[in-house]
């Protein structure tokens, strides 16, 4: 083996990382098995969250075959697992083999509709790792909990509202996606002592090796572009339609302009198509003011109280982490 440099090197063993073939050679027999075998190698998406057969239940279920487009594939694998556990313990039930398949279907027309029809074909097992893990955490109500951390909420026999936790609301929305975020509520989680290990799991990944420069540079940039793309472009295109935390935003913020703009047309006696357009025009523009200020002021409020050093008082500008 001869090198750029020239330098020369007689390896034991080459290994070309390329992959591997995905079959089931379990499945592989005479009947029925064939069907089956290529289907598991040809149409992985017709099953429901890549995991069950519609037709046969919980006959069968295959774990680790959601490869997702970004993050680790523990997230959707460790989710996929806490779904067969729940299904065979009796905890949870699966839905009717009619809504599994029909499910599967929007989600594979998601799919090529985010990565494109060619790439989907040659990567079977390929899913968007928010769409997938908020679908199937849905499923199993282990959503992120953020109207918990939002009102501080732990229930009428632990005095129900309390402070809310602006720093685990910031990580919830803008920090980096780990498993602990499906780890709050849900099959196989223990009260309080699970959300206070899945919140301080997610709180002790840094947002940026600075909690400032994350905040003002990386954080604002995205609300104010990002998200302002996303709201104002769905109008237009759907696959512009936020997911994972921010999927809730649109209908609130869209509903919130209908409000605005419906109250404008009754005060101002505007009629005709441009009275219309000025007052939704109008109203587009006092609403993202209003998200932007919200948003902003959430963020700003969690780099006051958040500093990665506990013992460093509320509002101390943090260190570049280590």
């Amino acid at each position: 083996m001869v090198f750029s440099d020239g330098s020369r090197l007689s390896p034991d063993a080459v290994i070309f990382s390329t992959g591997y073939t995905l079959r089931f050679p379990y499945f592989e027999g005479e009947g029925g098995e064939n069907g089956l075998s290529q289907r598991l190698r040809s149409d992985m998406r017709s099953l429901w969250k890549h995991c069950v057969v519609p037709e046969m239940g919980s006959g069968l279920f295959l774990v680790g075959f959601a490869r997702p487009n970004m993050t680790s594939l523990f997230i959707p694998t460790e989710l996929q697992a806490r779904l067969v556990a729940s299904v065979v313990s009796g905890t949870v039930t699966l839905p009717s083999a009619k809504s599994m398949a029909a499910e599967a279907a929007h989600d594979a027309a998601t799919y090529v509709s985010f990565f494109g029809a060619k790439t989907c074909g040659r990567l079977q097992a390929l899913v968007d790792h928010l769409h997938y893990n908020d679908g199937l955490a849905a499923f199993l109500g282990a959503q992120p909990p953020l109207f918990r951390a939002l009102t501080g909420w732990r229930g009428v026999s632990r005095g129900g509202l309390g402070l809310p936790d602006w720093e685990l609301l910031v990580h919830l929305f803008w920090g980096p996606l780990n498993a602990s975020h499906y780890r709050f509520q849900g099959p196989g989680s223990g009260g309080d002592a699970t959300f206070d290990a899945a919140a301080a799991t997610v709180k002790g990944i840094p947002l940026h090796l600075n909690y400032e420069r994350a905040c003002l540079r990386l954080h604002l940039v995205s609300v104010h572009v990002g998200h302002m793309m996303m709201l104002l472009g769905v109008a237009f295109t759907p696959r512009l339609w936020p997911v994972g935390a921010f999927k809730g935003i649109v209908p609130i913020f869209w509903g919130m302009v209908a409000a605005v703009c419906a109250a404008a047309l009754a005060t101002s006696g505007a009629v005709g198509p441009w009275g219309v357009a000025w007052c939704l025009c109008r109203a587009v523009g006092a609403v993202s003011c209003l998200y932007l200020t919200i948003a902003n002021a959430v963020i700003a409020t969690a780099y006051y109280y958040s500093p990665r050093d506990k013992a460093t008082p509320p509002g101390t500008r943090m260190a570049a982490h280590r």
